[in-house]
């Protein structure tokens, strides 16, 4: 039968912060999940302590990628539990949250695929990143941590996987699809699911397509009255934010 949960993690030349996610994720209620570690064929020996794991709910490839949407797409495949998430090396998932999320999802039935999604919190500082319910302008305005969502697997089945157009952002551009998606349970879980390590790939790198096509997936995957709102959003913002830098 398969597992509840699938966890899935992406890396690449990683494997100094493999450990503690590994132990978050395996430290977990048994029989609720399974764990997948996709390398993207590292050199710094993440292959080899890989091949020392073992368990039967442990699984790991490690082979060439384009990056990590590709790594997250081929987890998608691979994969067989009904809701995947995705944690990146050196992000950990909190004590005892895949029982608690197990039985959110039994008290929260629904007709539709679930999108459920709870709160991350800073690793290094252990403030919130993200945190709260999320509307569709707050999405067009502020991605949810990846680290903090369930994606019920039908979701994929529906839409499709991550577009590798986007080097950075494509989990950005898929949830404006979910959030545009009346076919879709958004369900706020109002606790912290993750702690996020921060300085990765879209701290340091900036996804010049995703920006320059951004108010265009707001129009088709929101609609273009929310298009609209974010314009005007966007603008009150960097007007304030220039007014504030003139003091």
């Amino acid at each position: 039968m398969p597992p509840l949960f699938s966890i899935i993690t992406p890396s690449f030349n990683a494997c100094a912060k493999l450990g503690d996610t590994v132990a978050s994720v395996m430290g977990q209620a048994s029989g609720l999940y399974e764990y997948w570690v996709i390398d993207g064929g590292s050199s710094d020996g993440t292959r080899e302590w890989l091949g020392s794991r073992s368990g039967s709910r442990f699984h790991w490839i490690s082979e060439e990628d384009s990056g990590v949407y590709e790594a997250m797409n081929k987890g998608i495949g691979l994969s067989q539990g009904r809701f995947l998430l995705f944690l990146g090396a050196g992000d950990r998932l909190l004590p005892g949250i895949l029982r608690r999320i197990a039985d959110f999802i039994e008290q929260s039935p629904s007709p539709h695929p679930r999108f459920i999604y709870g709160d991350v919190r800073d690793l290094q500082t252990g403030q919130p990143f993200t945190a709260g319910r999320y509307s569709k302008i707050r999405i067009c305005h502020e991605n949810i941590c990846h680290q903090g969502i369930f994606y019920e697997r039908s979701i994929f089945d529906m839409l499709g996987q991550y577009e590798l157009r986007y080097p950075v952002m494509a989990d950005w551009a898929f949830n404006l699809r979910c959030f545009g998606s009346s076919r879709i349970s958004k369900l706020h879980f109002p606790q912290e699911v993750a702690e996020f390590e921060g300085g990765g790939l879209c701290s340091h790198t900036h996804d010049f397509p995703f920006a320059q096509d951004r108010l265009r997936l707001i129009a088709e995957r929101m609609g273009y009255f929310y298009a609209f709102r974010y314009c005007v959003e966007a603008a009150v913002i960097r007007r304030l934010n220039r007014l504030k830098l003139r003091k």
